[in-house]
């Protein structure tokens, strides 16, 4: 397994090293990969260190919802989100894409909203693009069922 994550990062790499342009190779906070100090100086690669530390406190603290299950509760200091995709209240993770997770409350996704959909009957947050365009809450797959939107 390579150290670095994309191939145009590998790349980059290459090239600094082969031109004789790193002296020390920097290692990134929370990630196990190291990126040359010529590549740090330039913005995008300072975002892209930035994203990668982030990236990486996010996995550590997230745990997915078991696929085919509606969460009860969530554990104290952890907070409930869903992804986009269009569910009822009563949607089991893994169906049509959808996905539920826990994370510890400071690690919530940036761009996260609290949600009135009414998932699971729990509070919880969803992408805030996703709270506009679904407007107030989700209806039960019975619901669905009897407006003929769903079998």
């Amino acid at each position: 397994m390579s150290q670095y994550p994309s191939k145009n990062l590998q790349a980059a790499a290459r090239r600094a090293t082969h031109a004789g342009a790193v002296d020390k190779a920097v290692p990134i906070a929370g990630a196990a990969m190291q990126v040359p100090r010529k590549l740090l100086t330039d913005p995008k690669r300072d975002a892209f260190q930035l994203e990668a530390s982030a990236q990486a406190t996010f996995r550590a603290t997230t745990r997915y919802v078991r696929v085919f299950a509606v969460p009860k509760s969530v554990g104290p200091g952890r907070v409930l989100c869903h992804n986009h995709v269009r569910h009822t209240v009563d949607m089991p993770c893994g169906l049509n894409g959808f996905r539920a997770w826990t994370c510890e409350a400071a690690d919530k996704p940036s761009g996260f909203v609290k949600c009135p959909c009414g998932y699971a009957g729990l509070p919880h947050y969803a992408w805030r693009e996703h709270v506009k365009a679904s407007k107030g809450r989700a209806r039960t797959h019975a619901e669905m069922v009897a407006d003929g939107l769903m079998r």
